[in-house]
Parts: C-alpha cells; structure tokens; sequence
C-alpha cells in the first residue's frame, strides 16, 4: 500500500477548499472547515509541522474522503493555470 502524502495543515486546507469546503471559524492555530452539504472537520495549521498520517486519515474520514480513492489529496493538489493563489 502507498505511503500518504506528507502535507502541512495550509497545504490540506488548499486542497479542502479546492473540495468544497470553507473555512468557518479559527480558534488557535486550529482551523474549523464545512461543506456545504454538512460534512466538517477541524485541521490544526501549526508552522513548520506536517499533519501525521493517523490525522490524515481522521481529518479525511470526518469529511469523508480517502487517500486513495476517486477525491484524493494528490489530486486536489495540482495546481490550476488560472488559481493566483496556488503559490
């Protein structure tokens, strides 16, 4: 089985977003993200840490998503032509 991608708490929140979801509410460092359709989850964005891969999979499971499946994180990664945004 492939190993999960290694991303910082900004890196899967751009992906999220690119998904659906919008960011709600921030508390701390911990960012509160909903779909529209009722899906949530919370990712903590702590500067120079990437998210373990056991959160990986709460944080994608919460929005019921996989690593490996049809939405997966790579994906959701590439970056758009027309997006300013993607760094």
């Amino acid at each position: 089985m492939s190993r999960a991608p290694r991303l910082t708490g900004n890196q899967l929140i751009s992906a999220l977003t690119r998904s659906g979801f919008e960011v709600v509410r921030t508390k701390g460092s911990h960012h509160f993200l909903r779909h529209s359709d009722g899906r949530a989850t919370v990712v903590p964005v702590h500067s120079g840490e990437t998210i373990g891969p056991g959160l990986l999979h709460k944080i994608l499971q919460d929005c019921e998503m996989s690593v490996f499946g049809p939405a997966t994180i790579p994906v959701m990664l590439r970056r758009s032509p027309r997006d300013p945004w993607s760094g």
